[in-house]
Order: structure tokens, then C-alpha cells, then sequence
């Protein structure tokens, strides 16, 4: 075997090692241009334009969910490294930037042997490789109608041996005023500062060690209406922060064996101050009678020992994970030690023959130090009868913890509720059928994700949360994907069904979406043509509160964006123009229900924000290689 080709294999294995057994086939990509050409600047922006997700605004908190999930509910890796994995951590998704990301992909119910969050749909975040030439930069500004603007800027270093990479980012986004000539604000203005850096050492050839920092820094200013009869207000100003540093050693154990050790620190804290401000002398001291309003903080550590095995007919994937997760802000409250820590142990076995059959199967095992050991099987069987066509069906089950101020601590530090540790973590079962057609420049995806979440909590007349909900939800959905040399069209269908309080009725609500990507490369030009469109129907859900059936019925809407990037020949120097929400779709509007058992009394209404007026932006990019 030449150097070449071992090396070729090397990487091949180590690449498939850490990336969780995914299949190579993402069901939704954005590419560093789809991200560029909607001006999508964090997770919480590329998570409204992405299938499957549903979104919504009201002042300065955002609703994510996916069916009947939380979006939180959803594990999101970057570069192959955990970056959202419990929903009981509240993550300010702003503050996850899409800058320095190549590509965003999301797969829906692959094997995982990542063992929380982990069965329904998975999100990998790739940041762009290192350097290939011994020096490398690239410097971009955006700036748009609205008055934002987003600066960034990295510098990349190689020898072969060692590469090194350093970038800066600055992102600014404007308020959204509640009324004309109002002081009040919708949407907050938002600042944020990142700073990253990358480093990969070639040890030996078969021996490779990188390590990566991550830095971010949010700040949201809320601003708040003049007291009635005085000159007074009161503002909030929220402080946002993130921190990891991430770390893998990786080897080539043999021809078909990999090893690799993977260890990731974090910390994060959002600091809340409310103000109250004299609008006629300028001073402003803290406001400290805030109910319901507290800072947090959390650091987590994480480490991974995984030993793969590929190329031959018999495969596997066999680990560790241990974590740990401790709120940094509140030490201990009622005597009680707000940290947790758990390890897993994981077996993924994979059998092919030939191309025509594939069983893989496997547990994970997850051990907590406040509840009962978990067992969680998975199983999937892929038979593909031709070379064009594949089908598979796939079920697992995976956990995630409850949120701190259930587990640990009364809500929100009142008497509200009393901490719980005895809470424990929710079940997710996942079915997925799937038929995949791939044809020349066609490739077809389409199926049924069933969802089944079970032990939720909820304080349902009781002072304490008890284990005691359950919900369900699926999703038909449908992709095609047309690819030529010079242009690409995906329209991806999907109708959501839920039955958000599955042990109280059987109410089982509907709603439709479909979102379209596409792009047009002119050639010989150098211009590049983008359009998205999404449009999702109206939308039910139900919530059981004081013994009552409530009902919250919201109205359709879209998003629709265009953009156009012209790249000079050199493709040193590229300009972007772009429009977002053509349509100028901003509000929508939410109406709720009470049920009883003879009918549904319709109660209050109010408008929820799907996004920021339309805007224009302008974007210059700056390359050397």
C-alpha cells in the first residue's frame, strides 16, 4: 500500500470516526453561499429557513420548535463536537455564529452514537478547512438597509505540518421599533464580537492532533416605554457569553481501524441588568425588584473515546462519553449542589452485503449520577434493489435532561415550584421510513418521521414536576433535488402532525410547509443567481393548564429572499446584493382557544413577529490565496 493511499485512508477513516456514522447524503445543505446569500449571520437565522423548524418572535425571546419539539431538543455538533446537547442548558441561539461556517447540514433520524438529543433530527455545523497555501486571508463587510453591520476577518498559516488559523468577527443588528416615534423596542438591537482560532499538527503521518477555540460574545439592549406621568424607564441590557476550547488526537490504528480521543471544555453565562433611567438627567441605577428575571450561567466539560472500524463486511463503532455539567451562577440553593455528571458506555455494529444489504444495530448506555442507569437500543435496515434506489427504516430511542429550574431549584428562584431531583430525564423514540432515489441529476428523498416523547415533565396541579406527560408527532415529507452544471433546485414538502398532550386527548393537529432553494450560476459571468422561498400553513398547538384544553391557532406565513454575488475572475475579490422578506411578511398573528367539553370559547389575540421588515443588503469580500 503506497503512502498515498494510506493516507487517503487514514483520513477517510477519521472522518467517518468522529462523524457519528451519518449517512453521506444530508437531507437539507446551506453552503457557505446559501448562508451569505440570505445574510444569515447565526443559528437562530438559518434555523427559520430550514425545513422541519418553526419559528417565531416576541420581543426578545424566540419560539423554536420542530413538530411537537423543542428546538433544544435537537443536538446540534460543530466541526463533530457537541455544541447544544441538553435542553436543560437555555441557549441564546444568536450567539452561535454562521460566519465562519462552509456548510450546515441536517439529517433526519441517522444512527447516532452520540447518546442525548440524538433521534430525531441532527444539525452538523463544518467550519471552512485550513489553509492549503503557506499564507491565506479574507476579509468580507456587509451592510444592509436596516443598518446592520457585519465585519469579519481571518488569516490562515501552513507549513504541511503545522496550520494554524485565526478570525475576528463583529456583528451588528438594529432594533425593531414597537410603534413609529415609540422607544419601546420588538426586537432588541444586538452586538456580537467572536474570535476563533484552529490549530492542526501533524504528528506523525497516521497520527494528527487538532484543537480549536471558540469565543462569543452577545450583547442585547432592550429598550422600554416612558413610565406613564413620569421621565423615567426602564431598560434591560443582556450579556451574553461563550467559551470553549475543543480538542482531538487521532490515529490510525491499522489498514481499518481508527482511534481517536476528543475532549471539549465550555463555559457560558447570560447576564440580565434591568435600569432604571432618568430620561431627563441621563442617570440610570439598577432596578433589583425584577421578578421572574435572573442571570445563569453553566460550564460543561465533555470527553469521547471512540475506536472505529471500516472497510470490511463487519463494522463498528465502540466508545465512551463522560460529561459534566454544573450551574456556575447559583453554587448550591436549598443545600442542593446544582451539577450533574454522567458517562455511557456505546456499541454501533454494522453488517453490509454486497450493495444490496446493510443491518446495522446497536445500544447505548447512559449512566447519570441522580438517576437510573438508561439502555437505549437502535436498529436500521437499509435494502437497495437497484443502484438508483435505497430503502431503510430505522427506530431508536434517545433522553434529554430537564431544565435546572425544575431539577434543581424553584422556577425562576421564587416559591413557584419546588427543586425536584428525583425528576427524570424524558424518553424520545424515533421511526423513520425512508425511500431515497438518486438518478443522474435527480435525487429524490422522501418518508415518515414518527416521533414519541414520553415522561415529560409538568407541575399540572402540584407543587413539584412530576414525570407524568406525554406527546407524539410525525412528519410526511418529501425532497427532490435537481443538480446540473450550472444551476440546483430543491423543493423540499413537509406536513407536520402533533398531539401535544397525547395522555390527556386525542386531538391530533395538521400543518403543511414547503421551502425552495435554489441557485443559477450564468456561465462565464461569474454571477450567481439565489432565491429561497418558504411558506408554512397555519398552525394548532395544544397545552393542558389548570385541568384546561388551551388552544393557540396561528395564522400562515413566509419568507421569501433573493440574492446575486458576482465573483471577479481573479475570484480574489467578490461583490453581494441581496434582498430579505421580499414579501415584507412581519407579523403574525396568534389567536387562542379554550376547549371544554361542549365547545371552543375563542379568548385574546395577539401578533407574534416572523420577521424584520424587508431590507437590502450589500456585501464585499475580499480573498487571498
Amino acid at each position: 500500500m503506497t503512502a498515498k493511499k494510506y493516507i487517503m485512508t487514514f483520513i477517510l477513516g477519521v472522518f467517518v470516526s468522529v462523524s457519528c456514522a451519518q449517512d453521506s447524503t444530508a437531507f437539507f445543505t446551506f453552503t457557505a453561499q446559501d448562508i451569505a446569500a440570505n445574510n444569515i449571520t447565526n443559528l437562530e437565522e438559518a434555523l427559520q429557513l430550514t425545513p422541519f423548524f418553526y419559528q417565531l418572535k416576541s420581543s426578545d425571546i424566540t419560539l423554536n420548535t420542530v413538530g411537537n419539539l423543542p428546538a433544544n431538543s435537537i443536538i446540534v455538533y460543530k466541526d463533530n463536537f457537541p455544541l447544544m446537547m441538553d435542553q436543560n442548558v437555555g441557549y441564546n441561539l444568536k450567539a452561535i455564529p454562521m460566519w465562519d461556517i462552509e456548510r450546515m447540514e441536517l439529517f433526519t433520524s441517522t444512527l447516532s452514537v452520540g447518546i442525548k438529543n440524538s433521534g430525531y433530527l441532527i444539525i452538523h455545523l463544518r467550519t471552512f478547512k485550513g489553509p492549503h497555501s503557506p499564507i491565506s486571508a479574507s476579509a468580507q463587510v456587509v451592510n444592509n438597509s436596516a443598518s446592520d453591520v457585519h465585519t469579519s476577518f481571518s488569516l490562515g498559516l501552513t507549513n504541511r505540518v503545522h496550520t494554524g488559523q485565526i478570525a475576528v468577527n463583529r456583528s451588528f443588528t438594529s432594533a425593531l421599533f414597537a410603534l413609529e416615534n415609540e422607544r419601546s423596542t420588538l426586537i432588541h438591537p444586538a452586538e456580537r464580537y467572536d474570535l476563533n482560532l484552529k490549530y492542526s499538527y501533524k504528528i506523525l503521518r497516521s497520527l494528527t492532533l487538532d484543537v480549536a477555540s471558540n469565543h462569543s460574545m452577545l450583547t442585547l439592549k432592550k429598550k422600554g416605554s416612558i413610565l406613564e406621568g413620569t421621565s423615567r424607564v426602564r431598560d434591560q441590557t443582556t450579556q451574553f457569553s461563550s467559551h470553549n476550547i475543543n480538542g482531538r488526537l487521532s490515529t490510525a490504528l491499522s489498514r481499518y481501524h481508527t482511534l481517536s480521543l476528543s475532549g471539549l471544555i465550555s463555559r457560558m453565562s447570560n447576564d440580565i441588568t434591568i435600569w432604571d433611567k432618568d430620561l431627563s438627567t441621563g442617570k440610570q441605577n439598577k432596578y433589583n425588584d425584577a421578578a421572574g428575571i435572573y442571570s445563569s450561567g453553566f460550564d460543561y466539560g465533555y470527553m469521547q473515546l471512540l475506536l472505529k472500524s471500516a472497510g470490511k463486511k463487519l463494522n463498528y463503532n465502540l466508545g465512551i462519553e463522560l460529561s459534566n455539567t454544573i450551574d456556575n451562577h447559583f453554587s448550591t440553593i436549598n443545600a442542593i449542589a446544582t451539577q450533574y455528571a454522567d458517562y455511557s458506555l456505546f456499541g454501533l455494529f454494522e453488517y453490509q452485503f454486497r450493495n444490496t444489504f446493510k443491518l446495522e444495530g446497536g445500544v447505548k448506555t447512559l449512566n447519570n449520577n441522580l438517576t437510573k442507569p438508561k439502555a437505549m437500543p437502535m436498529a436500521k435496515l437499509t435494502l437497495a434493489p437497484t443502484n438508483d434506489v435505497q430503502l431503510s427504516a430505522c427506530f431508536q430511542r434517545s433522553t434529554s435532561y430537564p431544565q435546572f429550574s425544575q431539577w434543581f431549584y424553584p422556577s425562576n428562584l421564587t416559591n413557584t415550584y419546588q427543586n425536584n431531583i428525583l425528576l427524570e430525564p424524558t424518553d424520545l423514540s424515533t421511526l423513520h421510513l425512508n425511500l431515497l432515489i438518486k438518478k443522474d441529476m435527480i435525487t429524490i428523498n422522501s418518508g415518515l418521521l414518527y416521533n414519541r416523547n414520553n415522561k415529560l415533565p409538568r407541575n399540572e396541579l402540584s407543587t413539584k414536576w412530576q414525570n407524568e406527560s406525554e406527546t407524539s408527532g410525525s412528519a410526511t415529507y418529501i425532497s427532490m433535488k435537481y443538480k446540473g452544471d450550472f444551476w440546483m433546485l430543491q423543493p423540499t414538502a413537509v406536513i407536520h402532525g402533533t398531539n401535544e398532550v397525547k395522555d390527556t386527548t386525542g386531538l391530533n393537529f395538521f400543518q403543511p410547509e414547503l421551502t425552495i432553494l435554489g441557485n443559477l450560476t450564468v456561465p462565464k459571468t461569474g454571477l450567481t443567481c439565489y432565491t429561497l422561498v418558504r411558506l408554512i400553513g397555519r398552525k394548532t398547538s395544544s397545552e393542558l393548564k389548570n385541568s384546561t384544553i388551551l388552544l393557540k391557532e396561528y395564522d400562515a406565513m413566509n419568507n421569501v429572499n433573493a440574492g446575486l454575488n458576482y465573483a471577479f475572475p481573479s475570484q480574489v475579490l467578490q461583490l453581494g446584493f441581496g434582498v430579505i422578506n421580499v414579501l415584507n411578511s412581519t407579523l403574525v398573528n396568534r389567536t387562542n382557544y379554550t376547549l371544554t367539553k361542549t365547545d371552543i370559547i375563542e379568548g385574546n389575540s395577539f401578533d407574534f413577529i416572523n420577521s424584520r421588515p424587508r431590507s437590502f443588503y450589500f456585501k464585499l469580500t475580499y480573498t487571498l490565496k
